[in-house]
């Protein structure tokens, strides 16, 4: 493992807090001009069904390139990796503006497809906003391409940094449109944050004296191997994708808002999962896919490890921090304009229930690298059909008696479930691997954030009575409560002895003491 882990996750964790308020404050900003309606679900459903095909190319080809380009470069030269690079840019350009060509052509059957509950009057904005977001498959491709050659040269920063330059764009576009209340405006932010995504990371590319090459010749089959290996990993998207396309079909026919209510919560719990496992993650995995290249089994298990426990003690604190402030939180960023107080009541309810499943949806996201690492792409794809079928029985059969609620909650259920089958057949691949010990940390993490959850959710309870109650005051409570939290945490951690913490804390000295 490279000696600097933990100072390039702390690095990414940084930017990635940075960038995830930033978003948060995009949503909230969202939410105060437009609130939750039928038309920011009509920008919300464009969104996803624009960029549906784009996700199953552009998350997939992230994933392969990195250990692609370590092949080539250590059974050829740098320079072949950079003339693979070439070659991957190319392909996955020309792919990316037929995908922008059938979007725009087939904009109206997909629409109709995916939402055909959702109401008539609203079908044509929605297309109209698919249409005009489709553009940002070119550009999201190229950025999926720069940042893993990037990340391959242990250059993480420019590609955590995305969301803070996305997260600029919406606050230009929404300052300068936003009070003109024209849903349309969105879409066309969306796609002005996609081209300068690109443009961001080709600066940092150039930087490494990157030569553009326009070819596709691929007379080593390098490109043909790529192909091969995204195929599993393709058809795995396509599932994915394949089954939110039909949850999005429940959700058109729920409450109005029910999209956007649980768009919102989902995003916070995205950025929740962003700050921690995204950085393990991205740091992790160019370590991984060296390490499985070398056959190094001792190191693969040092890094599959550290990576579970870690995901593990960082997880379960935040999920016991949501559930408790949910209601104030949600209020705090959202309340406000458009968005009202049944609307922050109906979104903290959702959060809490998606805040449920933080742990499994991390261990879930790392878990897949690992067996991307290990150039198993058959496990995933395998295990997201079974899990994906769940989410939908789930999804059909909770709606009935819960409404949105019930998608939430069909969601945290099936992450947990993946889990557990992604490592009890990692456990069969890599029989090193110690359950008992991923066990033990688990406990000691409960019990740490067991602890952590009872000062907090006393000691915010006697603040309340204390301090009165606006905006301003609760994000000194909220402060407060942060540091309660955290110290009482790490106490019981170290108490208990985690040895993935000690090994925290003793870099954190160590960059004290400098």
């Amino acid at each position: 493992m490279r000696p600097n882990f933990f100072k390039s996750s702390v690095m990414i964790f940084t930017i990635g807090l940075i960038s995830k308020v930033m978003g948060i404050l995009r949503q909230s900003l969202i939410g105060y001009y437009y609130g939750q309606s039928v038309y920011t679900d009509a920008f919300n459903y464009a969104n996803e069904i624009a960029l549906i095909l784009t996700v199953v190319l552009n998350t997939t080809i992230h994933l392969v390139i990195i250990p692609m380009l370590s092949k080539t470069k250590e059974n050829y030269s740098p320079e072949e990796g950079e003339t693979y690079f070439s070659k991957i840019v190319n392909l996955v350009t020309l792919i990316n503006i037929a995908l922008v060509l059938f979007v725009i052509i087939f904009a109206k059957p997909m629409v109709n497809l995916i939402i055909p509950n959702f109401p008539k009057e609203h079908l044509e904005l929605t297309v109209k906003m698919v249409r005009i977001i489709a553009p940002s498959i070119i550009f999201l491709g190229l950025c999926s391409c720069f940042g893993a050659y990037l990340n391959s040269l242990n250059i993480f920063a420019p590609f955590a940094a995305l969301g803070i330059v996305v997260n600029l764009t919406f606050y230009i576009g929404l300052f300068t449109l936003g009070k003109y209340n024209n849903i349309i405006n969105l879409a066309y932010i969306t796609t002005a944050g996609a081209v300068t995504q690109a443009i961001f990371l080709f600066i940092f590319l150039k930087r490494q004296k990157y030569k553009h090459k326009i070819t596709l010749n691929d007379d080593k089959g390098y490109l043909k191997e790529t192909m091969y290996l995204m195929l599993p990993l393709t058809s795995k998207e396509i599932i994915s994708q394949g089954a939110n396309a039909v949850i999005n079909s429940i959700i058109s026919g729920l409450m109005e808002g029910s999209k956007t209510i649980l768009r919102t919560s989902y995003n916070l719990f995205g950025a929740v999962l962003s700050l921690s496992i995204t950085s393990v993650s991205t740091v992790l995995y160019p370590s991984l896919a060296k390490a499985f290249n070398s056959g190094d089994k001792k190191f693969i298990k040092k890094v599959i490890d550290k990576g579970i426990v870690i995901t593990i003690m960082v997880l379960i604190p935040f999920t016991f921090g949501v559930i408790i402030l949910s209601k104030p939180l949600i209020a705090f960023i959202y309340e406000g304009g458009k968005f009202t107080r049944e609307n922050t009541l109906l979104t903290a309810t959702a959060l809490k229930l998606y805040a449920i499943g933080f742990t499994a949806a991390g261990l879930r996201i790392y878990l897949n690298r690992v067996y991307f690492g290990l150039q198993d792409t058959k496990t995933p794809f395998v295990n997201q059909i079974i899990t994906s079928g769940i989410y939908i029985v789930l999804s059909f059969t909770l709606t009935k008696k819960l409404d949105y609620k019930g998608i939430a909650m069909a969601f945290t259920i099936s992450c947990i479930i993946e889990v557990l089958i992604l490592i009890t057949l990692l456990k069969k691949k890599i029989k090193e691997l110690d359950l008992v010990y991923y066990a033990k940390s688990f406990v000691k993490v409960l019990l740490s954030s067991l602890v952590m959850a009872t000062a907090v959710y006393y000691g915010d309870k006697g603040l309340k009575t204390i301090l009165p109650s606006s905006k301003n005051i609760f994000l000194l409570r909220l402060f407060i409560m942060a540091i309660v939290g955290i110290i009482c945490y790490s106490l019981v951690l170290n108490l208990l002895k985690l040895d993935e913490f000690n090994e925290l804390k003793s870099v954190v000295k160590k960059k004290l003491k400098k």
